[in-house]
């Protein structure tokens, strides 16, 4: 008895934003001119974004975990893989001890680059490729590291959501306004008055050798 092999399923997702559109548009068109459907796509929006990852290094789970019990999680016997979700970032991380994972959670490309840049030099110092942190910026290396002598100095991450940015609008208009110092009040009249410093004889309009009829007056 002879059993066909089974046809491996087609992979799920694409690339990028366009490449999903082109997608659509070859479904759309494919709908139509074999199955003589019809369809008008109304609103086209992309809800999830995945990023796959390889840090082309392996990476130490257990000491992983263990700098990061607060927000991750390695068990050996139930799972793999590495399950970790820096707190107010865009996306969580799957790796594995291999340097390979997934980061989902994103719905924009810039917010997973964005998430990715300050989780990737974490995840370096707990691999064998951690001679590469000499490259990366140290405000990067603070974000999410795990130490007492930078816990505190860590800097603070603001995602970049249009909750975030609203609140930072409503902050900037109702934060206090220094009060302008009072403006000098210059008296013009203030040496008028003053006989000792004012010449008796001196004329009011001191025209000098000029006359009124020079002056075509």
């Amino acid at each position: 008895m002879v059993c066909p092999r089974p046809t491996p399923a087609p992979p799920a997702g694409t690339t990028g934003p366009a490449a999903a559109r082109a997608a659509i548009v070859r479904a759309q068109r494919q709908l139509a001119v074999e199955a003589g459907i019809h369809l008008h796509i109304q609103s086209f929006q992309i809800k999830n974004t995945v990023g796959a990852v390889s840090l082309r290094a392996s990476l130490n789970c257990d000491a992983f975990a263990a700098a990061h019990s607060a927000d991750a999680h390695y068990d050996r016997a139930s799972f793999v893989g590495l399950a970790w979700r820096p707190p107010r970032e865009h996306v969580c991380c799957e790796i594995y001890g291999t340097g390979r994972g997934n980061l989902p959670g994103s719905v924009a490309q810039r917010q997973l680059l964005d998430s990715w840049s300050r989780m990737l030099p974490e995840l370096l110092r707990f691999s064998s490729a951690h001679g590469l942190l000499a490259k990366i910026p140290e405000e990067l290396q603070r974000a999410h590291r795990q130490d007492k002598n930078t816990a505190k100095k860590a800097p603070e991450i603001v995602a970049d959501t249009a909750k975030n940015r609203a609140i930072a609008r409503v902050a900037k208009k109702t934060a206090p306004v220094a009060a302008a110092a009072p403006a000098a009040t210059v008296d013009l009249w203030a040496d008028w008055d003053d006989d000792e410093s004012r010449d008796p004889n001196a004329s009011f309009l001191d025209l000098g050798d000029a006359s009124l009829a020079s002056l075509g007056l």
